[in-house]
């Protein structure tokens, strides 16, 4: 497909991802971007390689579509994120849900050819565990995992009936640098570890840390959202796909790994302090993205590189 996908609107550009990504892309790729923000005004969003920046209500409104050159891409980020959901539930089915549908039926409307979904692995269960691939029956019991599922529907549907091609990604547990200070996911375990050195010099783990996750670089997050962006439509198929990190690992020896690069570029080593908490889950082998790896995507971000970056943020902007 190449370069024959040029305009690309993107959703959720102040987010976590969505503004990483707008700058990857706009760094690497002769696309028009058409970025769509809760909060369009925010003075972060101002780079020369954006094209225009919009606020979601327009996008929502249904007018946003008629006003612009004819896109080819949506990639949709905005999204409520885990805490958010559990506080409201409701709000979450409303934004994650029923928004994501609307979007949906307005890119069918409008002809656009191709909408890729950032989803996530806890739609398969609240602690994925075993081997998971995508033939797994998703058992999602958290606000955010079921209001990411039904959106999944909408977009598998359309897929199905040829009105679009729809991409669902399935991302694990990824974690990297924000872009800018002020975007809040420090829930995100090893950023939050990389913040809780910045700021108190320790590592402090909630549970005994033999819990195993499966981990992706923020870096290869965004390649693989581009990869969607530029590959041939045959092979899509029923466009379900794990983007995981090929990386499991267990807290403990993340925050190991953590207080070793610690040592290496800030010249300490963290004390590790382990909770209580034993995890009694059956013990996780493999987040599979055997699928996406099949049609040519390839994982190049370095795992460590990514820590080390994202210690150094939090280093910068947090530690007193």
């Amino acid at each position: 497909m190449g370069n024959k996908l040029k305009n690309i609107l993107v959703t959720g550009v102040s987010g976590y991802i969505g503004s990483r990504l707008i700058k990857y892309l706009g760094e690497t790729d002769c696309y028009n971007l058409f970025l769509v923000s809760r909060n369009p005004d925010n003075p972060d969003l101002d780079n020369s390689c954006y094209y225009k920046k919009y606020s979601y209500s327009e996008l929502l409104d249904g007018n946003l579509f008629n006003g612009l050159d004819k896109i080819d891409v949506v990639i949709h980020l905005s999204a409520v994120n885990e805490i958010l959901c559990a506080e409201d539930p409701v709000n979450a089915y409303r934004v994650n849900t029923l928004d994501t549908k609307r979007i949906i039926e307005l890119a069918i409307s409008n002809n656009v050819k191709r909408f890729i979904y950032l989803s996530t692995a806890h739609i398969y269960n609240n602690s994925v565990c075993g081997m998971v691939d995508e033939t797994v029956i998703p058992h999602p019991v958290h606000p955010y995992a079921t209001s990411h599922l039904l959106a999944e529907q909408f977009i598998y549907n359309a897929n199905k009936r040829n009105e679009m091609e729809g991409v669902i990604l399935r991302l694990s547990n990824s974690f990297g640098y924000p872009e800018h200070k002020n975007i809040d996911r420090w829930t995100l375990l090893v950023n939050s570890i990389c913040l809780e050195i910045a700021k108190n010099k320790r590592i402090v783990l909630k549970s005994d840390g033999t819990q195993k996750r499966d981990f992706i670089t923020m870096t290869d997050v965004i390649r693989g959202i581009r990869f969607f962006i530029n590959i041939e439509s045959e092979m899509i198929g029923d466009g379900i796909f794990n983007l995981g990190g090929d990386n499991v690992m267990s807290i403990l020896d993340l925050a190991t790994l953590i207080a070793e690069i610690t040592n290496d570029v800030l010249s300490f080593t963290p004390e590790i302090l382990i909770g209580n908490n034993r995890d009694s889950n059956s013990p996780f082998e493999k987040y599979s993205i055997e699928k996406i790896k099949k049609i040519g995507f390839k994982l190049e971000g370095n795992i460590k590189e990514e820590i080390k970056q994202t210690l150094l943020f939090c280093w910068k902007h947090f530690h007193e």
